[in-house]
């Protein structure tokens, strides 16, 4: 979990280990790895061994936008991790700068 503690992402993810611990029959432990908004977390998991075991929580801060504000970024949305389920769905918005339009979306 690359969030504070007691972070609204850090209590949806305890909840979410949570039920997916009692839906598999097993524990499941959020391990806590904060800072530069959820960036060393999200190194951590790029860099550990695909166990199948180690999950990332992360969330556009994690994955998409640390890649467009960082010149030299450390890890690749696509190439480094794999989508396994989309837990939950937040307000998005932004500007396309080819044509300068607003966008937003609440789906």
């Amino acid at each position: 979990m690359p969030f504070p503690a007691s972070d609204p992402t850090d209590q949806f993810a305890r909840l979410y280990a949570q039920s997916l611990g009692a839906q598999l029959g097993v524990t499941v432990v959020v391990n806590k790895k904060s800072s530069f908004s959820g960036a060393i977390g999200s190194l951590e998991i790029k860099n550990s061994n695909p166990d199948g075991y180690t999950l990332l929580f992360g969330t556009a801060s994690t994955l998409v936008f640390y890649s467009l504000i960082n010149p030299k970024p450390q890890y690749d949305l696509i190439k480094d991790f794999t989508e396994i389920a989309v837990v939950g769905d937040a307000f998005r918005s932004g500007l396309d700068r080819k044509i300068g339009h607003y966008f937003n979306s609440a789906n």
